[in-house]
């Protein structure tokens, strides 16, 4: 064999080494590629749920707040009828 034909024999296969490679780090980053779209989705769908679940909840604090004062306004309006209705309905125990 001469030199031409060995180095065209060398040359042949690192082509085709060079396609195989290429070829299996194309396919690698196809799949990468598909993951990151998979979790990019992912935290679009759990960012719109949070903001679901915080507007509910500001809701709810909201709520929270507008009852307490009720019920507070309702203790300091009528606390000589819940001290009444207490002696009323519970059994008070001797104190030692």
């Amino acid at each position: 064999m001469t030199d031409e034909n060995v180095d065209k024999k060398r040359l042949d296969f690192l082509q085709y080494l060079n396609t195989v490679i290429l070829t299996a780090i194309g396919i690698v980053l196809v799949f990468l590629c598909d993951a990151v779209i998979e979790v990019k989705k992912g935290q679009e769908t759990t960012s719109v749920e949070l903001g679901i679940i915080k507007t509910k909840q500001d809701a709810n604090t909201v709520n929270i707040n507008t009852l307490d004062v009720r019920v507070k306004s309702l203790e300091v309006i009528n606390t000589s009828e819940i001290k009444t209705w207490v002696d009323n309905n519970y059994i008070r125990k001797p104190q030692k």
